[in-house]
């Protein structure tokens, strides 16, 4: 253990000077434009980062043997995005202390008192992360065969989870059950299903012969995976699973099949349900609004404005923008692209908060304004390597089993795609989904399933370093001539 900890204290130990620096810069620039950034609140962020710390020793003492690589990508992800929102909260609060002193706003207009609770809750969501990563490694190491039961049973519970949310949604009225919601748990167990089906008949779906005796009752189970993306977007009204879901099984059937037809299959069904929601109003309605603007964002600009006159003057132009939440985003969200350019305004020296919810939908664009298209695509890359160092494992698990092998590649892609459509919102590549980036933005139920996900990962990566060495060819050397060459000395060998 004290080898594996010499290998793994000097990176958590540079992570954290990492960390720090972060932090020190958003601090240090903020206090020179004049707010009043709260010292105890980077020290927050800090302790959060510095808890991987007894997270690693205490995985070194349930004896896990593999790398912390995955570990380390996702916790500096987890850094970036703690940082990026320590700006926008401080850069908050001295909005909101500014409106307060000049009796624009009650005490309670904008947010709530702030208690204990409030004080510790990120600190808590991430020791809850911490733990449950713990937990999957501890309960799951040489036991993962566990996760295959019940090919049926995971997307009938993953479906049950999604009415329970649903129903409770309904009754608190709001898409969050005290930070929660279900998809975001959902995910894994789905990625965990797919691997599970795909392990079993990824043989008879990529070759014609066995397809054409493959027997009805083992579709069932892809024609369930094939409605999760549908019924996420009916059920809990997130279009961000009716995209990630769609895009995660056309890429995992491609993989394990190597046949375009089933990209083919799986695109037009899970189109056509879509399809077939929206015509028939059967998703919210704010996923229409979306769409609509999506599709033409300056649908009914109003015409007669003066250029004299201050845009946020005009009761036309206010009508026309919506709320905060409708266009306003995406129109500062472009000008925070543009002011941070190639290189960035520099760290701590955004303006963030005139986007609405920047600290979770529009997290990306607030990174892109503070560290330019250049920080945007330096985070592009650890997410990049996060997916290729899990599908180099998986490439190392096929002589464990086919279900480790997709298991791993799965939660590389997941983990990559959520990514992607989360940036892709933002934008206007894509509709807005309301995906948060994972490990980067404000989140709970979010971080814990990612933190879960890496712990499995980092169970089939102990496995990988339990395996045995291949074994050394001890066929005695040739003997090679000086008068003859080895290729002509070897032929006449065979001869004989």
């Amino acid at each position: 253990m004290i080898d594996f900890l010499k290998r793994d204290i000097p990176i958590l130990l540079l992570l954290l000077l990492f960390t720090a620096f972060g932090l020190g810069v958003v601090y240090w620039m903020n206090y020179e434009l004049g707010m009043n950034p709260q010292l105890w609140k980077a020290l927050r962020i800090f302790s959060i980062i510095f808890l991987a710390l007894p997270l690693v020793i205490a995985l070194r003492l349930l004896a896990y043997k593999g790398s912390i690589r995955l570990l380390i990508l996702a916790l500096t992800l987890m850094s970036i995005g703690y940082t990026i929102r320590y700006d926008i909260e401080t850069k908050r609060d001295d909005f909101y202390y500014r409106k307060l002193a000049a009796g624009e706003v009650k005490s309670d207009d904008m947010r709530g008192p702030e208690t204990l609770y409030s004080r510790v809750e990120p600190v808590g969501k991430a020791v809850i992360g911490y733990f449950a990563l713990l937990a999957v490694f501890y309960f799951l190491r040489g036991r993962t065969d566990t996760l295959r039961i019940g090919i049926i049973f995971k997307p009938v519970l993953v479906l049950t989870l999604m009415i329970f949310h649903r129903l409770g949604s309904l009754v608190s009225g709001g898409r969050f059950i005290f930070g929660f919601t279900g998809w975001d748990i959902a995910l894994p167990i789905l990625v965990i299903t797919m691997a599970d089906y795909l392990a079993d008949h990824y043989r008879s779906l990529g070759d014609w012969k066995k397809l054409s005796e493959f027997e009805p009752i083992y579709w069932v189970p892809l024609l369930i995976l094939w409605l999760g993306p549908v019924a996420g977007f009916i059920i809990i009204g997130e279009f961000g699973v009716f995209v990630i879901l769609g895009i995660y099984i056309i890429l995992s059937l491609y993989l394990s099949t190597r046949r375009i037809v089933f990209v083919a299959a799986s695109l037009a069904v899970i189109t056509l349900l879509g399809l077939i929601a929206v015509h028939y109003d059967l998703a919210p309605g704010h996923i229409g609004v979306r769409l609509s603007i999506w599709t033409d964002f300056y649908h009914n600009f109003p015409e007669k404005i003066s250029p004299y006159e201050p845009l946020m003057n005009n009761e036309d132009f206010l009508d026309w923008l919506g709320n905060p939440n409708k266009r306003l985003q995406h129109l500062n969200g472009f000008l925070a692209i543009w002011h941070g350019g190639m290189t960035g305004a520099g760290l701590g020296l955004g303006y963030p908060i005139a986007i609405p919810v920047a600290v979770s939908d529009f997290i990306g664009v607030a990174l892109a304004e503070n560290l330019g298209l250049a920080g945007l695509l330096t985070v592009t890359l650890i997410y990049i390597l996060f997916t290729y160092h899990c599908f180099r494992l998986s490439m190392q698990m096929k002589a464990v089993g086919r279900f480790a092998v997709f298991t791993l590649q799965g939660i590389g892609l997941m983990i990559l795609i959520q990514f992607i459509v989360s940036l892709a919102g933002p934008l206007s590549i894509l509709p807005m989904t309301g995906v948060p980036m994972p490990l980067v933005s404000r989140s709970y139920s979010a971080l814990i399933a990612a933190l879960a996900a890496v712990g499995l990962a980092m169970v089939f990566e102990h496995q990988v370093a339990l395996l045995p060495p291949p074994a050394e060819d001890h066929a005695p050397p040739v003997a090679i001539s000086k008068d003859k060459p080895l290729v002509i000395e070897l032929k006449e060998k065979g001869k004989k």
